[in-house]
């Protein structure tokens, strides 16, 4: 190598969830604690019982699939964690509390109605074989695991879906963050007390560390989530032609992110900018806030965006 030239460093890999591929026109990721469990079943031995986990797994996938399709939804991408999956719904209608509702909770009852299905086939003589004890449990421990009030489960995206449309994005955010993580510290703490008792059970604390990891990402992307509800909504205007209007209060050093994650999704909003002394300093709309965070930022003042505006 030549004297005063240097190799710049290879860029750094950013670590993040396998791309196995595509299912149906959607883009199927693997998280890399689903891979770990993996590797640790085939190192105990547990080949069987993991296939049976997968199959379940991917039978609770297909039903938020098929669900969100059924809603005029599309899905364009699929991320599996070890009980369940993060995904990434794009439509017009996903904000809508009742639709995110129903495609949340597709999951878990796809689940009890093959429990349901596989009991009354086994009583019925229909049904038998080493294998059936353990699906009917993978579905039981599947169904209840999503229904946890907790992001990124099935049970959170329920609870999450209606508390936005009542206490905006941000606040409903963070009661299912310290839900979450009280959810977290009890699996982990679980986990704890059986390798006391000398039950390995490494599921618990993967559920842990997914509960946690999820519900720090939501929180990361509460503002970019808000922003997105901001752009969807002037479709949604067009289309019904109505909305209900709410009236906010703001001073003007709040920043325009801070506005925006207030904002409840089914509603249109004016804000009334105030000074430190609540004196009126005008009136905004959410298609102004909105060209205001494309032009200035989410960080930006509304004192800003009234000068900008002027």
């Amino acid at each position: 190598m030549a004297a005063g030239r240097r190799r710049p460093y290879p860029p750094a890999r950013r670590r993040g969830p396998l791309h196995l591929g595509s299912i149906l026109g959607v883009a199927v990721f693997v998280h890399p604690l689903l891979l770990v469990l993996v590797a640790l079943a085939a190192a105990l031995g547990l080949p069987g019982q993991l296939l049976l986990l997968l199959a379940v797994l991917a039978t609770h996938e297909l039903a938020h699939l098929v669900a969100a399709r059924l809603c005029g939804l599309e899905i364009a991408r699929i991320e599996l964690l070890p009980y369940g999956a993060v995904v990434d719904i794009r439509g017009p209608g996903r904000r809508e509390p009742l639709v995110e509702a129903v495609v949340a909770l597709a999951g878990p009852l796809n689940n009890l109605l093959l429990l349901a299905l596989s009991i009354a086939l086994h009583q019925a003589g229909w049904l038998a074989g080493p294998w059936v004890a353990p699906f009917q449990a993978a579905n039981l421990a599947m169904a209840l695991f999503n229904l946890l009030p907790a992001l990124p489960l099935d049970g959170g995206r329920i609870l999450l879906a209606f508390l936005k449309r009542t206490r905006g994005p941000r606040p409903a955010v963070a009661l299912l963050g310290r839900l979450g993580r009280t959810v977290a510290v009890g699996l982990a703490a679980a986990t704890v007390l059986a390798f006391y008792w000398r039950v390995l059970a490494p599921h618990l604390l993967a559920a842990a560390i997914t509960i946690w990891v999820g519900t720090a990402r939501e929180e990361q992307w509460v503002g970019v989530t808000a922003l997105r509800g901001l752009w969807t909504k002037r479709g949604r205007l067009r289309r019904a032609g109505i909305l209900p209007v709410h009236r906010l209060i703001a001073l003007e050093t709040a920043s325009l992110r801070q506005v925006a994650e207030a904002l409840r999704p089914g509603s249109y909003h004016e804000i009334v900018v105030v000074d430190e002394q609540q004196r009126p300093l005008g009136e905004l709309d959410e298609g102004l806030l909105l060209r205001g965070i494309l032009h200035l930022g989410l960080d930006a003042p509304l004192r800003d965006l009234l000068e900008w505006r002027a």
